[in-house]
């Protein structure tokens, strides 16, 4: 392939390599210009192969980069499925993980279930009775918690006991500190009945406050008329003293001169006493 490209003349590899009159010129024209015809031809012949061999070897530099693209996407995508695999594998250890904590949970859990829960406290006692007639006591429990964690809400059950007697050897043998046993929770029926009887009497109620806000009204208002009529007439009776004397003194004054002193002090006496009486029935009123 070297001794071809070496060989072929610059002026034919340059030029159109189809020229015909290349081809018609005669071996006389050739001789006549100064070239022989045979190496004309030779020279035309390796023109044509170095063009188709150029054109194979464009048609092989644009396959290999086809193929160069081809790689490249080829590359992208499983750069992205890396991507994706990655991620889901990330996914899936953070779920095995999870579930591994479940599972320690669970675990747990069942270790706990597997020994009896020591009761805290008694929250509520609630008496069922069957259509038959029979009676079952139903205690909602809370139970003590070896977690410390305080955020967590305690766990609580529903225990049934057929008699008194045997939620109280429930209670008897729960270690800790005594549990105490409430009373009996009213049902739903004898709550709303105690809602209305309550309803009821508190409206009893604030009528009876209403009228005796009347009535001590009423009695305040004719203390204060009485009080009032009272100091009227002492007021009067007060007058009426001033009156009595006033004249008194007057007759005294007018009877002095032809009266015998014994007279005088006697008629005196009885003025006096007079007004004293008039005074003690005044204050007395």
């Amino acid at each position: 392939m070297a001794d071809d490209d070496v060989g072929a003349p610059a002026a034919v590899v340059s030029g159109d390599l189809t020229c015909s009159p290349c081809v018609e010129e005669s071996p006389q024209d050739a001789q006549v210009e100064g070239v022989p015809a045979t190496t004309a031809v030779q020279s035309i012949d390796e023109a044509a192969k170095w063009k188709e061999r150029s054109g194979r070897l464009g048609n092989a530099v644009n396959q290999q980069k086809a193929r160069i693209q081809e790689l490249e996407e080829s590359d992208t995508r499983l750069k992205r499925l890396l991507n994706l695999a990655k991620r889901s594998i990330e996914s899936k250890d953070a779920s095995i993980e999870s579930l591994k904590q479940q599972v320690v949970e669970l675990k747990a859990a069942a270790a706990k279930q597997g020994r009896p829960k020591d009761p805290r406290r008694i929250l509520h006692k609630v008496k069922h009775v069957t259509h038959a007639g029979q009676t079952t006591l139903w205690c909602l429990v809370e139970y003590t918690s070896d977690d410390d964690d305080e955020s967590r809400p305690p766990e609580c059950g529903w225990l049934a006991f057929q008699h008194e007697a045997d939620l109280l050897d429930y209670v008897r043998r729960a270690s800790g500190e005594p549990v105490r046993v409430p009373d009996l929770s009213l049902p739903p029926s004898d709550v709303l009945q105690m809602k209305l009887d309550l309803s009821d009497e508190l409206e009893r109620v604030q009528e009876e406050f209403r009228r005796y806000r009347v009535r001590s009204g009423t009695v305040a208002f004719i203390s204060h008329v009485s009080t009032v009529h009272v100091e009227i007439t002492r007021k009067q009776k007060e007058a009426e003293l001033r009156k009595i004397s006033a004249s008194a003194l007057t007759k005294q004054t007018e009877q002095i001169g032809g009266m015998d002193l014994q007279q005088e002090l006697q008629a005196a006496r009885v003025q006096v006493r007079r007004f004293i009486q008039l005074q003690t029935s005044a204050e007395e009123r």
